[in-house]
């Protein structure tokens, strides 16, 4: 379920760059109408976009049982903490407030899946591997967001489950 919103907005984009490339081809328009033009359906496709993006969270109402269920996020500001925080929650994700110092969480990061709470530093010890290498990283939790990679956890489990990988 991985919803590109950027992919409409873009194929809409060009779509009507080459409606106006034509134009300008046969001489209909010229070059600085042509950007014109360009850089005025621009802030209209964005919004346009915002709105059907955040519609889309409000009515995210999918259970999250693996990883694979949960979308990709490209919402940032009011719109995250106003309708992505809360759909994530409503549909199974941990919220921070039940997350417990030491435990280890099963969840979705950009590069890793297994993560351990810090409260002392407030953030997940993520471990990733890469070509057979685990690497340990850092990740906060997606309440927290710093417009990077977040962590969301679906599950705790055991330590015996983290060190053995199974889920």
């Amino acid at each position: 379920m991985d919803l590109n919103y950027k992919g409409t907005e873009y194929n809409t984009y060009e779509k009507l760059n080459m409606e106006f490339a034509v134009e300008l081809g046969k001489g209909v328009i010229d070059t600085v109408e042509f950007n014109k033009l360009r850089e005025e359906i621009l802030p209209f496709l964005r919004k346009e976009r915002g709105l059907r993006v955040s519609e889309w969270w409000k009515n995210f109402n999918t259970p999250m049982l693996e990883l694979k269920d949960i979308p990709s996020i490209n919402v940032f500001g009011e719109d995250y903490q106003n309708y992505v925080i809360p759909a994530l929650i409503r549909n199974g994700a941990i919220p921070k407030k039940d997350i417990k110092n030491g435990h280890f969480y099963h969840g979705k990061w950009r590069s890793g899946e297994f993560g351990k709470w810090d409260e002392e530093k407030g953030r997940f010890d993520i471990w990733r591997n890469k070509w057979d290498h685990w690497y340990l990283d850092q990740a906060n939790h997606f309440e927290d967001d710093d417009n990077y990679a977040l962590f969301i956890p679906l599950k705790e489990i055991t330590e015996e489950q983290f060190n053995n990988r199974e889920i």
